[in-house]
């Protein structure tokens, strides 16, 4: 099973092209966050470490006995799963982190309090990122539902402090990322996170670089498990 926590402001369908192209034997779970996709309707996280507990219990919801399982986390979701397995918070030891289209935990992101800015602020920002669908960004009618999600999103990454002392996680994986997204000096960190130094994949293209290459990187997932 591979469980998939997605960026600031997304669902769980980010994550259906790539579950179409993994071989059968790999189960592709996406996991919502509260607020987000089919589960819009409960409140929204006050704080990261929320985030993290919520995420872990969901996807202890899903375990089984003698699963084999994998965790990929894109933007946001990669610093999820990070902590998820930082803390040991899953009943199942996963076997690899995939992590993609974030800087490594050391590095920090957040410069900005962008949950604070004007609502005009923010979408000019987050249309930088390409791939946001721009028909709800620019017809402000939707705003008072499409942003307050994302807006909090970002406010829990502001309240991201990566610990020094955190513990280097005993397994292998690898690290998607675009240069045009994220330099690569912010990216190479992530080898120093892992006990096995994890290949770190380029590609080309916007923060949602995954949408065009699905098809090889559920390659490089499904060869990392045999």
């Amino acid at each position: 099973k591979l469980f998939c926590l997605t960026y600031a402001g997304g669902t769980s369908k980010f994550f259906q092209g790539l579950s179409a192209e993994l071989p059968n034997t790999i189960e592709c779970i996406g996991i919502d966050y509260a607020g987000h996709g089919v589960r819009h309707k409960e409140p929204l996280y006050s704080s990261f470490n929320e985030m993290v507990q919520d995420i872990s219990n969901q996807i202890n919801r899903n375990l089984s006995f003698n699963d084999r399982i994998a965790l990929l986390g894109y933007s946001m979701g990669s610093l999820v799963a990070y902590e998820i397995i930082a803390k040991n918070l899953l009943e199942i030891k996963p076997e690899k982190l995939f992590v993609a289209a974030h800087n490594a935990p050391s590095i920090s992101s957040i410069n900005k309090s962008y949950s604070t800015m004007t609502d005009e602020e923010f979408v000019e920002f987050i249309l930088n990122f390409g791939g946001i669908d721009e028909v709800f960004l620019k017809n402000r009618r939707f705003w008072p539902i499409y942003l307050p999600p994302i807006k909090n999103d970002y406010r829990l990454l502001e309240q991201y402090d990566f610990d020094q002392e955190k513990r280097i996680l005993n397994l292998g994986g690898g690290v998607f990322y675009s240069e045009e997204d994220t330099p690569y000096a912010d990216i190479e960190p992530w080898k120093k996170v892992f006990s096995e130094n994890p290949p770190i994949y380029k590609f080309k293209g916007s923060h949602f670089f995954l949408k065009k290459y699905e098809n090889l990187i559920a390659n490089i997932i499904a060869e990392a498990f045999i």
